[in-house]
């Protein structure tokens, strides 16, 4: 499967044949009794013990503007930076950015989440990235860019590889707030990579 699930637990207070309740907080993957099987791959795991009126969702957004910055290089002059990376799934490097001087920036708008949740719990960025010859930035940071304060949160510095691999930076509070996302910030918000020099 290319692409998002949420796999939900409630309700679940005892173990068939105990007679003891039990509090859940793992589950397992890629094992059953001791023995590992390679059953694919997770971008990211998120286990949520809080109480929520309603099943969470994951809601997918993809670049669908320019934003404040348009430093990469893009790979076709046809198209847009952003429509250059926004295609799901990815089209294994057919269409790109590309930056080779660290500190330089590309960031872009994304679509408005549908009216369809209560809160958010995080925000995730994704990309998918590599690196090519004697790079000078082998590395990159991803970060959002909040609307109107124009306050900007990085990720950590991740080195890249000579191959394509999804690297990932998740923000659970408004940088702006040290609160929950609103709404009106998720709506305005952009998202980008730096390039970096490697760690």
């Amino acid at each position: 499967m290319n692409g998002k699930d949420s796999i939900v637990f409630q309700n679940i207070d005892q173990i068939s044949g105990l007679n003891q309740p039990f509090t859940m907080n793992q589950f397992v993957l890629g094992s059953f009794n001791g023995t590992k099987y390679s059953i694919g791959y997770f971008d990211n795991i998120c286990i949520d013990n809080s109480e929520a009126p309603v099943r969470p969702r994951i809601i997918g957004l993809v670049p669908n503007g320019a934003g404040s910055y348009t430093d990469f290089i893009k790979s076709d002059e046809a198209l847009q930076n952003f429509e250059c990376i926004n295609e799901v799934p990815s089209d294994d490097g057919d269409t790109f950015v590309l930056s080779n001087t660290p500190g330089e920036k590309d960031s872009y708008l994304v679509a408005d989440l549908p009216p369809l949740y209560s809160s958010v719990k995080c925000i995730q960025v994704a990309a998918n990235a590599w690196y090519e010859g004697e790079a000078t930035a082998k590395a990159i940071s991803l970060f959002i860019k909040m609307q109107g304060t124009e306050t900007e949160s990085f990720s950590p510095i991740m080195n890249l590889q000579k191959y394509p691999r999804g690297y990932t930076y998740i923000v659970s509070t408004s940088p702006d707030t040290n609160q929950p996302f609103s709404d009106a910030e998720i709506n305005g918000i952009q998202i980008g990579v730096r390039a970096e020099l490697e760690q």
